[in-house]
């Protein structure tokens, strides 16, 4: 998340799991064990499901503009399908 600079869902990631671990011992240690782990899946899923648009956003916001999606294997295989489409002179 870091490397794509999503730093505040990093944040709010982090303060989540803080949250989690002082709430806890509080817990029994069987019902603890189940909703750290439901929290985790929960968190997992919603990162899984969401990052790639909170990127998008991010890019968005930062003066970037989307021309065109391309499907492809790999990084240089869709830069070369990019400029095979769009820089074609």
């Amino acid at each position: 998340m870091l490397i794509c600079r999503l730093w505040i869902h990093a944040a709010v990631i982090f303060a989540i799991g803080v949250a989690i671990t002082i709430i806890i011992p509080d817990q029994p240690q069987e019902l603890g064990a189940i909703l750290n782990f439901a929290v985790s899946m929960g968190i997992a899923y919603v990162v899984g499901m969401s990052g790639n648009q909170w990127r998008r956003d991010n890019l968005l916001k930062r003066g970037f503009q989307e021309v065109m999606a391309v499907e492809a294997d790999n990084k240089d295989a869709a830069l070369g399908i990019f400029h095979n489409e769009c820089l074609k002179t």
